[in-house]
């Protein structure tokens, strides 16, 4: 009788030891994916980042500017005869 429980809890434990190593290799699995799934997005994140900061420095240049100004906001070229000077009595 005892050789028989022992072999009963013996191929218990062997099949438990079998589930929990399966359940541990699925959730590397699935930490594995999330993972790649985490450094994917974190590259086009920093690919759209790059591309941002490649776009504020196009602006930053003074004929962007100018031609932003001009194309965006319609905005003309300051002439000379344009300028009014204010008096202000004191």
């Amino acid at each position: 009788m005892k050789w028989r429980t022992f072999l009963i809890i013996f191929a218990l434990t062997n099949i438990m030891l079998i589930v929990l190593h399966i359940h541990k290799h699925t959730l590397l699995v699935k930490l594995s994916y999330q993972q790649q799934r985490l450094e994917k997005e974190k590259s086009e994140m920093e690919t759209e980042k790059n591309s941002l900061i490649n776009q504020l420095y196009e602006l930053q240049k003074p004929s962007s500017i100018k031609k932003s100004a001009m194309k965006d906001l319609e905005m003309q070229p300051l002439k000379i005869a344009h300028i009014k000077k204010l008096h202000i009595d004191e």
